[in-house]
């Protein structure tokens, strides 16, 4: 598989080489169209659609104005799952995402809530007690901590938690999620 990538990425190299050449030669150009023709075969071969463009399309779907880590979460009981988490901000939600699960390229869909729903953003540890903000090195690991998230779900209020290694990742995630969460 891996020289079958490289093969590809150098065809790919010669296209984009010769579009370029083309590009130099100025109005009335020839080949230009034959090249991309080409290029686009190139990238159907590699196995179009990728992973990335998936995940790019279905960004595109949610209308997504932005995206961000927002540490992990866990889940299950026996064993313990812990997954990466990314936020998704949409114009009414934060979407909550895990990592692909089937492979097609799109994020898994763990949850929403709603921009008009956040009720407060604590970072707290794993007592429960409230993390100041860092004043020393600011991506230095320390005990566990969270960013509890209270919202409204309609029928009552709700906590959800994503963990992080380091106080200044969670409240660089808290300062991210408040500033989307106010501009709904």
């Amino acid at each position: 598989m891996l020289f079958d990538a490289v093969a590809v990425i150098g065809s790919a190299f010669e296209l984009v080489t010769e579009m370029a050449g083309n590009a130099m030669a100025g109005p009335g150009r020839t080949g230009e169209e034959p090249a991309y023709a080409r290029l686009s075969a190139t990238f159907r071969e590699m196995g179009e659609p990728n992973r990335r463009t998936e995940r790019t399309r279905w960004l595109e779907a949610l209308h997504s104005e932005a995206c961000f880590t927002a540490g992990v979460v866990v889940s299950g009981d026996d064993p313990l799952e812990v997954r990466p988490l990314e936020v998704v901000v949409t114009p009414t939600d934060l979407v909550l995402a895990g990592p692909d699960a089937d492979g097609d390229g799109r994020p898994e869909e763990l949850g929403r809530i709603g921009r008009d729903r956040v009720r407060t953003l604590e970072v707290l540890d794993a007592a429960g007690e409230p993390v100041g903000r860092p004043s020393g090195d600011p991506l230095e690991p320390t005990d566990v901590c969270r960013i509890a998230v209270t919202w409204d779900m309609g029928e009552g209020l709700r906590v959800d938690s994503f963990l992080f290694h380091a106080p200044s990742l969670a409240w660089e995630t808290a300062d991210r999620l408040e500033r989307y969460r106010t501009e709904s």
